[in-house]
């Protein structure tokens, strides 16, 4: 359990955010995945520390702490588990059936937040 990989998993997904917000392709995206509701809020739970990712039509921002209610939690022991799903490494599939990625809530939204990460990633 690292609190190296932590910071590195905030990193990413700092980039994630600044990216989407830079980019109106992204935010067309974001709207689509969003639909008729205000926003989505994604809670990661790594090495102890928290930290969570809201996401709305308009902008997308991380802040530290617990969200009462996200949509969906990544608990991971390691923040590196979470940076080889997000970049390919490990499939996130394979991450869950090994018990080093435990999902809680609506799974079904790392659909489209892998999808975000894929056009972020081709955008570079």
């Amino acid at each position: 359990m690292s609190k190296e990989s932590v910071d590195r998993v905030r990193q990413f997904m700092r980039h994630i955010c600044s990216a989407v917000n830079g980019s109106e392709a992204h935010k067309k995206f974001v709207a689509n995945w969003i639909g008729p509701w205000p926003g989505k809020v994604l809670q990661v739970e790594a090495a102890g520390e928290k930290f969570y990712t809201v996401i709305t039509k308009e902008k997308m921002w991380m802040e530290e702490g617990d969200y009462p209610s996200p949509d969906v939690i990544y608990r991971v022991k390691d923040g590196q588990v979470l940076l080889d799903i997000f970049t390919g490494r490990t499939p996130f599939r394979k991450a869950m059936k090994n018990w080093d990625l435990w999902v809680i809530g609506a799974a079904h939204e790392s659909v489209p937040l892998a999808q975000l990460i894929f056009n972020v990633m081709q955008a570079i």
